[in-house]
């Protein structure tokens, strides 16, 4: 089973079994297209399916027939059409209205890497100001009210909690002008309780979004000076 990125990056959890992708799932990494990897892999069935099978047959065709003919359907190689099609899957950062999203730490569907790198592109497009994101320690992929249960390593279940719907920091920022505060979770550790998660903003991390996720997360940044195996803050 492999580490979920980017917990793959650093020395303190490239080999720790809290952060394995669940034993049900594959391993998207196998494919040899980075499209494949992101985008075919997590939504493929979902998003990005209704949009290429409109333009390109052989895409749905290679979901339906497994890993073999996906890695054969090699965007750089599809007609003209097909890669205008992609084009506009691929986001760009520019958002168009404030966002506030919140993100499990050990999502196994839509990694955490993955939101990481949508974060810098709105900052390098100078949006930042218009995005706050919240990471929860723990926490997988879940919507609200519902636990998701892992595998670790030696085959034994771990819940990841459960996420709060909490839309009152979204509402009071676009209306009342007031920045988000703490976002208040169910603690993925113990149902029973609630945890206040800091977003990056709250912690003069806004224009840093993989110093965020490692913060967050409790280990030490990797470019951070590592001590024992424990993080260094």
């Amino acid at each position: 089973m492999p580490i979920i990125p980017p917990y793959t990056d650093n020395p303190v959890t490239a080999h720790d079994s809290r952060f394995r992708v669940p034993a049900t799932s594959g391993d998207p990494t196998v494919y040899a297209h980075p499209f494949d990897a992101t985008l075919a892999w997590s939504t493929g069935p979902l998003n990005t399916r209704r949009v290429l099978n409109e333009v390109d047959p052989a895409y749905g065709a290679a979901v339906d027939n497994g890993t073999v003919l996906l890695r054969r359907w090699d965007p750089e190689t599809r007609p003209p059409e097909v890669r205008t099609a992609i084009s506009r899957l691929i986001p760009t950062g520019q958002i168009k209205t404030k966002i506030l999203k919140v993100h499990g730490a050990v999502d196994p569907n839509i990694y955490p890497l993955t939101a990481v790198k949508y974060v810098q592109r709105i900052i390098d497009q100078g949006l930042a100001d218009q995005f706050r994101w919240y990471l929860v320690p723990t926490m997988g992929h879940v919507p609200a009210t519902l636990e998701e249960e892992f595998v670790d390593a030696n085959c034994k279940p771990v819940s990841l909690g459960v996420q709060l719907t909490h839309l009152d920091l979204l509402i009071s920022w676009v209306e009342k002008g007031v920045d988000p505060g703490d976002f208040i979770s169910i603690d993925p550790r113990d149902p029973t309780k609630t945890l206040a998660v800091k977003g990056a903003h709250q912690l003069g991390l806004q224009n840093s979004p993989l110093k965020y996720f490692w913060t967050v997360s409790g280990a030490a940044f990797p470019g951070d000076k590592l001590s024992s195996g424990k993080s260094s803050q």
